[in-house]
C-alpha cells in the first residue's frame, strides 16, 4: 500500500498536466489511483485515463509493464493506447468501455447459468490471448472485468500487478486470487488465472464468493455435480493439480455443462438470489424473511427473462459476427485473386505489346494499371472520422458533394434527429443547413438522391425555426407535416416531423475546418444570449410556458451533464411541481433511453434534493426504483418513472432546463428531515427530563438509607453500637453514585439486625420501584414517539423521499427494544437498571 493516501487530481489539474486530452469527468478514485473520462484531441477519440499513485512502482518498471500490456489486442481485452509519467505520476491511456464492471452488473446475485457460461467463455478467450503472449494477470476479479453495451466482457489491469495486488489487499478482492499469488505476486501463471476464473464462475452461478470452506455449487444453484468437479479442480490450492491451460479449463467446463445439464431453480431459491451473503456493490444486504415473496419472484422472473434474452441476442450476434467475418474473408480473398489476375493479364498484354513494339532505348516502359479496392461511402466516412473531427479537410469521404465552401454527405442509416446531430458532430460536421431558397431542392436531388432526410433546422423557443448554427432560419415555404424538426422532402420542399422518427440525414462540413453547429458552441451562444430580450436556444429546445428544455442524447456522467448544462446558462432539469412533471413526461415519453435520462436530482445524506435548491414536492418514482443507496442521482426512465443511478455511470442523455426557478428565492416549506430531527430532539428532551427525575429519586433513596441507618445505630446502647456500628458503615458504602449496589448489600461481612435488614430491604425495593416507574414512563414516551414517526413516515412517503422513509422505518424497528432505543439516543438503558 502507498505510504501516504493518494489524492486524485481535479479534472482541471489533469487538463493542465496532459493538455493533449480534454478531461471531462472523474470516473472513480481510491488511495491507489484514479480513472478519468477524456477525449484525445488529436484523434477525437474517447478514452479512459488511469493514473497510479507514484509509490506503486518505478517509472522504468511501470513503462515495461505497460508496453507488454499494450501489445495485447483482443476483443475481450481492454486496449492500452499509450502510457507515460507526468509530474511523477504514472498514467495509462486506455480504451474507454461504456459499461459497468462485472461486480457492479451482477451485484452479488445469481446469474443465469447460460449467461454465466457466455461471460466465462469471453474471459477465457481474452486470457488465452494474454497467456499466448507470455502475460499473466494474477489478480483477476469481477472489478477489473468490464461489460460493454453488448454485455461482452473486457479484461483490464494487465501488467499492473503492484496496483492490482494493492487493490486486492481486502478480503473481497483477494478471494479471487490463487494462494501462490497472494504469497508472492510475481509468481502468477496460467494456473493462477484459471483459479481466478473458476472463483468468478462460482460466484456468478451461486451469488456467493468463493472461499476455502464454500459449499459445492450444485448445493446452491442446482447445477449438476459435474460442475462441482471442474470448479474443485480449478481452485485446487496446488497449481499442479489444476488444468494445464485456459483452453483445457474451458473445454472441461463446457463438457460438464453439456453432460450434467441443469435443474431449474425451485420457488424457494429466490431468497438466495435476492439476499446474497456478501454484497459486492457496497449496498446493504437485505435480510431473508419467512414466507413466499411474490414481488421477489416476479422481479427474478423479469431478470431471468432479460438475461435469457441477452443470452439469445449474444448467441445470435455471435453467429452473425462469424458469418460476417466469413463473408468478409471470402470477399477479400476474391478481390485479391481478381487483383492478381488483373496484374497477370496486364503483364501478359504488355509483354505481347513489347514483343510487337519494342521500347526504344532511354524510354520508360508504361506500368500496368493496378485495380484498387472499391470503398463504399460509409466505409470511407468511417475511415476518415478522426481526421474530419480534428478539422482536416484534405481528404473527404467517397460520395461527398461539394458546393460553395462546404461539403455535403448523405447518411442512409435512419436515426432520430437528435442522434443524427450527435453523429454529425462526432465526424466534425453538423446537420446540413440550407442557406438559400434553392438549397432544399439541391440537397434532396444532388446529395440525398431523392430520399427524404433530416436537415439541421428545428423549432426554437417562441416557435421560430432555428438552425444548428444558432440563427433563425426562414423556410422558403410553410413546411408541410407536423413536428419540431425539418426534413428535405419530395418536390424539393421542407417538411416537419417528430424528433422520435428515424430517418436518413445529410451532414455538412465547412472547408475551413470550422464547425458552427458544434454543440458546445451552441450552448455557449445560448449562455451569452440569455441577457437579451429574445435569447436564442439550441435547435430542438422545447418550451412549456416560461420553462425551456433541451434533450441531449450524449452519454455522460451526472456531474459532466451538470457542467454542460451550466455552460449553457441553465441547469439539469428540475421538477418541483406537478406541472413541470407533466412537461418532462410529455417530452420524454417517446424517447428511447435504456440507460435513463439525467435530471437535476441527487441523494444528499438522507434527502433527495434538486440542484437549484427548489423544494422536493413532486415525484414519479418507478415501482422498482433504486433510491436509497449513497452516490445516486436521478434518471427519468421513459414510460416507467424515476430511478436512481450511480452518478459516476453514464446515462443515455440528459435534459437542460432554462427558467427563473431557483433564482427568485422566497420561503420554502420545511423539509421532512427537519420534522424528523425536531421529533427526535423532542423525544430526547422528554426522556432526559424523565431520566433526571429518576436520578434525583435514586440519589434521595441512597441518602435516606444512610440517614435511617445512622439514626438507628445512634439509638442503640453502647453494646449495640459496638456490635452493629461497623456493619452500618459497610451498608452506607454499598452505593455507586446514586444507586444502591444490591450484591454488595448481600455481603457476608455485613451483620444485620432485624431493623437494619428491614431498612435495607425497604430501600432496595424503593430503588426497584423508581426504576419501574421510569421504565413505564419510557414505554409511554416511546409509544407516542412511534406514533409520531408513523405519521411522519406517511408524510415523507408523500414527499417522495424513499431514503428518509427507510431511516424512519429503521427507527420504528429499533424502538421495539426499549434499551436499544435509549442507547440510540446516547442514554443508558433503564429496563434492567435495578438488577
Amino acid at each position: 500500500m502507498p505510504e501516504s493516501p493518494f489524492s486524485a487530481p481535479s479534472v482541471e489539474a489533469m487538463n493542465s498536466l496532459l493538455p493533449g486530452f480534454e478531461f471531462t469527468a472523474l470516473i472513480s478514485s481510491s488511495s491507489l489511483g484514479a480513472v478519468y473520462f477524456a477525449n484525445q484531441r488529436s484523434l477525437d477519440r474517447q478514452v479512459a485515463i488511469k493514473i497510479l499513485a507514484p509509490e506503486l512502482g518505478t517509472q522504468d518498471a511501470f513503462q515495461s509493464r505497460a508496453r507488454a500490456a499494450a501489445g495485447l489486442k483482443h476483443p475481450n481485452l481492454i486496449s492500452i493506447f499509450d502510457s507515460g509519467t507526468v509530474g511523477g505520476i504514472p498514467y495509462l491511456v486506455m480504451e474507454f468501455v461504456p459499461g459497468k464492471s462485472l461486480s457492479r452488473s451482477t451485484k452479488g446475485k445469481i446469474v443465469d447459468f447460460g449467461q454465466a457460461m457466455v461471460l466465462i467463455e469471453g474471459i477465457c478467450e481474452g486470457l488465452a490471448c494474454a497467456h499466448a503472449n507470455g502475460i499473466f494477470h494474477g489478480f483477476l476479479n469481477p472489478t477489473n472485468v468490464l461489460l460493454n453495451q453488448k454485455a461482452e466482457p473486457k479484461i483490464g489491469n494487465f501488467g499492473l500487478q503492484e496496483s492490482t495486488q494493492a487493490d486486492a489487499s481486502d478480503d473481497s478482492a483477494a478471494s479471487y486470487a490463487a494462494p501462490e499469488v497472494l504469497a508472492d505476486s510475481g509468481s502468477a501463471t496460467a494456473q493462477s488465472d484459471i483459479y481466478s476464473i473458476a472463483a468468478i464462475f462460482y460466484e456468478l452461478i451461486t451469488g456467493r464468493p468463493h472461499g476455502p470452506d464454500t459449499r459445492p455449487p450444485s448445493e446452491i444453484s442446482k447445477c449438476k455435480p459435474e460442475i462441482d468437479v471442474v470448479v474443485r479442480r480449478a481452485t485446487d490450492p496446488d497449481p499442479a493439480n489444476r488444468m494445464a491451460d485456459v483452453a483445457a479449463f474451458q473445454s472441461a467446463l463446457k463438457k460438464a455443462a453439456s453432460a450434467g445439464g441443469l435443474v431449474k431453480l425451485q420457488a424457494a431459491a429466490p431468497a438466495v438470489v435476492a439476499t446474497p451473503e456478501t454484497p459486492v456493490s457496497g449496498r446493504k444486504a437485505g435480510s431473508v424473511k419467512a414466507g413466499f415473496d411474490w414481488k421477489l419472484v416476479r422481479n427474478l422472473a423479469i431478470i431471468a427473462g432479460l438475461l435469457y434474452g441477452i443470452h439469445l441476442t449474444w448467441q445470435l450476434s455471435g453467429m452473425m459476427r462469424v458469418k460476417r467475418e466469413k463473408q468478409n474473408k471470402e470477399i477479400l480473398a476474391k478481390q485479391a485473386a481478381e487483383k492478381e489476375r488483373a496484374i497477370a493479364e496486364a503483364a501478359r498484354k504488355r509483354a505481347i505489346e513489347l514483343a510487337i513494339n519494342p521500347v526504344s532505348p532511354g524510354s520508360k516502359p508504361e506500368l500496368p494499371d493496378v485495380p484498387s479496392r472499391t470503398v463504399s461511402p460509409r466505409e470511407s466516412l468511417d475511415d476518415l472520422r478522426s481526421s474530419l473531427a480534428s478539422g482536416s479537410r484534405s481528404e473527404m469521404p467517397v460520395g461527398s458533394v461539394k458546393k460553395g465552401d462546404s461539403d455535403y454527405f448523405f447518411v442512409s442509416e435512419p436515426m432520430t434527429w437528435a442522434d443524427a446531430a450527435l453523429f454529425a458532430e462526432e465526424h466534425g460536421a453538423h446537420l446540413a443547413v440550407p442557406d438559400s431558397v434553392a438549397d432544399p431542392a439541391w440537397l434532396l436531388g444532388e446529395v440525398a438522391k431523392g430520399e427524404s432526410a433530416w436537415i439541421g433546422v428545428a423549432r426554437g423557443v417562441g416557435n421560430p425555426w432555428v438552425s444548428v448554427a444558432g440563427s433563425v432560419w426562414v423556410a422558403p415555404a410553410e413546411p408541410s407535416g407536423a413536428g419540431p424538426h425539418l426534413t428535405v422532402a419530395s418536390g424539393g420542399l421542407v417538411a416537419a416531423d417528430g424528433g422520435s422518427s428515424q430517418k436518413p440525414f445529410i451532414i455538412q462540413w465547412h472547408r475551413d475546418g470550422s464547425n458552427p453547429g458544434k454543440f458546445s458552441l451552441q450552448l455557449a451562444a445560448t449562455a451569452r444570449s440569455l441577457s437579451q430580450p429574445n435569447p436564442v436556444f439550441p435547435a430542438g429546445t422545447v418550451a412549456f410556458g416560461d420553462h425551456s428544455y433541451l434533450f441531449v442524447p450524449q452519454p455522460v456522467s451526472w456531474e459532466a451533464a451538470g457542467r454542460l448544462a451550466e455552460s449553457a446558462g441553465g441547469n439539469l432539469a428540475v421538477i418541483s411541481d406537478p406541472g413541470e412533471l407533466a412537461n418532462v413526461k410529455a417530452m420524454t415519453q417517446s424517447l428511447k433511453a435504456e440507460d435513463g435520462i439525467w435530471i437535476g436530482g441527487s441523494l444528499e445524506g438522507s434527502l433527495w434534493a434538486w440542484v437549484t435548491g427548489e423544494p422536493w414536492s413532486a415525484n414519479d418514482w418507478a415501482a422498482d426504483a433504486s433510491a436509497t443507496d449513497e452516490g445516486l442521482a436521478l434518471c427519468v426512465m421513459p414510460g416507467k418513472g424515476w430511478d436512481g443511478r450511480d452518478r459516476t455511470e453514464e446515462a443515455s442523455g440528459f435534459i437542460i432546463e432554462w427558467s427563473a426557478d431557483g433564482k427568485t428565492g422566497g420561503a420554502k416549506p420545511a423539509a421532512p428531515v427537519e420534522d424528523a430531527t425536531a421529533l427526535l430532539a423532542r423525544a430526547k428532551e422528554v426522556v432526559v427530563t424523565a431520566d433526571k427525575k429518576r436520578n434525583d429519586a435514586l440519589a434521595a433513596n441512597v441518602k435516606k438509607l444512610s440517614w435511617d441507618i445512622d439514626s438507628y445505630v445512634r439509638g442503640l446502647n453502647r453494646s449495640g453500637q459496638a456490635q452493629y456500628g461497623p456493619s452500618a458503615g459497610l451498608i452506607k458504602a454499598c452505593s455507586d453514585g446514586n444507586r444502591l449496589v444490591v450484591e454488595s448489600l448481600r455481603s457476608d461481612q455485613i451483620v444485620y439486625s432485624a431493623e437494619m435488614l428491614k431498612l435495607a430491604n425497604y430501600h432496595v425495593d424503593k430503588q426497584a420501584e423508581i426504576d419501574k416507574q421510569f421504565t413505564d414512563s419510557l414505554s409511554t414516551i416511546r409509544d407516542a414517539f412511534v406514533v409520531k414517526l408513523t405519521e411522519l413516515k406517511a408524510k415523507v412517503q408523500g414527499a417522495g423521499q424513499p431514503k428518509l422513509v427507510e431511516e424512519i422505518e429503521e427507527s420504528i424497528e429499533a424502538a421495539a427494544d426499549l434499551d436499544g432505543w435509549l442507547e440510540s439516543m446516547g442514554m443508558e438503558g433503564g429496563s434492567d437498571a435495578g438488577e
